[in-house]
């Protein structure tokens, strides 16, 4: 995803970097770790 972002002319990368889980998201959900959450507007 973060190459389609980047290279596709259609979308536009509304954050520079990925918004991941706070350490309290961590501890009540173990698997929240590796989430990463990237935000882009479509533009055509």
């Amino acid at each position: 995803m973060k190459q389609t972002f980047r290279d596709d002319a259609r979308f536009h990368a509304l954050t520079k970097k990925p918004i991941v889980a706070s350490d309290e998201e961590t501890a009540r959900n173990p698997r929240a770790r590796s989430a990463k959450l990237r935000v882009a507007e479509r533009l055509a």
